[in-house]
């Protein structure tokens, strides 16, 4: 099969991008199996974890489109995160690790998709 991609000209940054996602993913899967089936029923705490793998193949094979939307996805634990620093005091450490990772992996992606997208002169299509 062609790679149809073409070659990376920021694989630092991409290499970053994925241990960032990475970390999160970790940090969730953790969170909602382990910890949170404690309040909640494990099959909803399941939903929480849909979105942040959806863009999980797209990610890991450098896909400048998913790096684009993927931060949709974020957007949605940014919020989650803040909310439940708010509301829970004793979930604080939690909502700032996630929010932290969250937000720098929304500018990690972002910032990744423009330096592709200069290097190779085109738009995400």
């Amino acid at each position: 099969m062609l790679n149809t991609h073409p070659p990376m000209h920021h694989p630092n940054l991409f290499f970053l991008c994925k241990c960032l996602y990475g970390i999160l993913i970790g940090l969730l899967t953790f969170w909602f199996t382990i910890e949170m089936p404690k309040v909640y029923s494990l099959s909803f705490c399941l939903l929480w974890l849909i979105p942040i793998y959806l863009p999980l193949r797209g990610i890991l094979k450098g896909n400048l489109y998913t790096f684009s939307w993927s931060g949709y996805v974020l957007c949605f634990y940014i919020c989650h995160s803040l909310t439940l620093w708010w509301i829970d005091t004793t979930t604080r450490w939690f909502s700032s690790i996630e929010c932290l990772l969250s937000v720098l992996l929304f500018f990690s992606f972002s910032y990744f998709t423009r330096m592709e997208k200069r290097a190779h002169n085109t738009s995400v299509q």
